[in-house]
């Protein structure tokens, strides 16, 4: 039975999106730089609903990632707190490895997903030419062990750390006045040897 649902983000979505990301994320971005990002060719924000009958679902995990020739950075992924814990994370963060295999509809049927005609589409079109994809990079605050842990079960490793990388507090809390920042650790997953 399939549980969840995979879109491409729109600029039709920017509201969804900024919501999301206002909610779960601890880095948010602004409204102005999401709407730029849907309207980017480079840029690609893919939002993973759950199946219900309602007609306004809200996304429940959101992946955001840029490609390029051969490596993908991936921007923000969050999942909504109650639907953590169900592999949501790990199904969006080897997405690249199912697009690179040409069987992403099997990767998600595997994890009770179904993916829109339109983004199957879009996401076959965008990567029908060869890419050649090495790695994907991704930042992470040093101080969210459970994003940490979960790359780490999905083939990411620290390859730096980053100190004062985050200068804001998670959600922008406001901190005391002599707040350094916060450390980020750079992770690389390697996708081809």
């Amino acid at each position: 039975m399939l549980e969840y649902t995979l879109k491409v983000a729109t600029l039709q979505d920017l509201d969804a999106v900024y919501a999301f990301e206002a909610a779960v994320l601890p880095d948010a971005w602004s409204r102005q730089t999401l709407q730029t990002a849907l309207q980017s060719q480079l840029q690609q924000i893919l939002l993973l609903f759950a199946c219900t009958e309602e007609e306004n679902a809200l996304p429940v995990a959101l992946l955001h990632w840029q490609s390029s020739y051969d490596f993908i950075d991936i921007f923000n992924i969050g999942v909504r707190e109650e639907f953590r814990r169900r592999g949501l994370a790990s199904l969006l963060l080897n997405l690249p490895a199912a697009i690179l295999q040409h069987k992403l509809t099997a990767y998600l049927a595997a994890g009770r997903c179904e993916i829109e005609p339109e983004t199957l589409r879009y996401l076959e079109n965008k990567f029908a030419a060869e890419v050649n994809w090495q790695y994907i990079n991704l930042e992470v605050r040093s101080s969210n062990k459970a994003a940490c842990n979960c790359y780490q079960r999905n083939g990411f490793v620290q390859i730096r750390k980053i100190a004062g990388f985050y200068r804001q507090a998670p959600f922008n809390r406001s901190t005391n006045w002599d707040y350094q920042g916060e450390a980020a650790y750079c992770l690389q997953k390697v996708l081809r040897h």
